[in-house]
């Protein structure tokens, strides 16, 4: 995986009709307890954003692990069109 302190290449997620921002590092809630330091996959800091295909992304919509959700396949469907234009990562669900 990369290492940086955020992930620029997706900043919108669309699922079906809805659209949501990526859960950022530490804001996790599959996981029970905050998470702290760096990503262990990807590198990321606390608030940044993971790299595409990090095995600690969590689904903005199912909250499942997204690799491994079943959201994953409609998201990389609509990802190029929604990255086009900016969207703020601080809200969670855009539309």
């Amino acid at each position: 995986m990369l290492e940086a302190r955020t992930c620029a290449a997706r900043l919108a997620m669309r699922f079906e009709a809805d659209t949501f921002a990526p859960v950022v590092y530490g804001a996790e809630t599959q996981y029970g307890e905050p998470l702290t330091g760096q990503c262990h996959d990807c590198g990321i800091q606390i608030g940044g954003l993971h790299h595409f295909g990090c095995d600690m992304e969590e689904c903005p919509r199912c909250h499942e692990q997204l690799i491994s959700c079943d959201c994953g396949a409609e998201f990389e469907k609509n990802m190029t069109e929604l990255n086009r234009f900016p969207r703020s990562p601080e809200a969670r669900r855009i539309s």
